[in-house]
């Protein structure tokens, strides 16, 4: 659902209500919407199917934004954070370039850079609680456009409003 639209430089952002109007994203103009057959096509086990994507049209970056089935509370993101941390600080196939814990609209908002050097992709993870469940939020884009797509994933990621 289209809530409105802002301009931040060039790139015009329109606000999302989604997940029953439980959570609210704001992505630039450029970025579309998935139609849940298309979903259901890329990733048949539900367990493991985003809720929604949204693709940019420009240029291939895109948001996954996927409910988990990990029972967290508000209060355990931190720690969570600190868990998938320690497990991906293991994981050769990728380099962990920082991590943090913010607050983002009164919410903690875990986040997780990643660089995928084998298969040249970076994921900006960030997550916090939705309902006792975890919420899972993945900007990705290629590695070479990361320069390019480094502000505009920080804005994505603090228009982040949970309700």
């Amino acid at each position: 659902m289209l809530i409105a639209a802002t301009v931040n430089a060039q790139t015009v952002f329109v606000k999302h209500s989604l997940i029953d109007g439980k959570v609210q994203i704001s992505l630039p103009s450029s970025y579309n919407a998935l139609a849940k057959s298309e979903i259901e096509k890329d990733f048949p086990d539900p367990e493991y199917s985003p809720t929604v994507i949204f693709r940019d049209g420009e240029n291939g970056a895109s948001l996954k934004i996927v409910i988990e089935n990990n029972q967290v509370s508000a209060t355990e993101v931190g720690k969570f954070k600190s868990w998938r941390v320690s497990r991906m600080l293991k994981d050769t196939t990728l380099k962990v370039m920082s991590h943090d814990l913010k607050d983002i609209n009164d919410r903690k908002v875990g986040i997780i850079k990643v660089n995928y050097p084998n298969i040249q992709r970076y994921h900006q993870y960030f997550f916090t609680s939705l309902d006792g469940r975890l919420i899972l939020l993945i900007l990705e884009c290629s590695s070479a456009e990361i320069l390019n797509k480094e502000f505009e994933f920080d804005q994505i990621m603090s228009s982040l409003l949970i309700r």
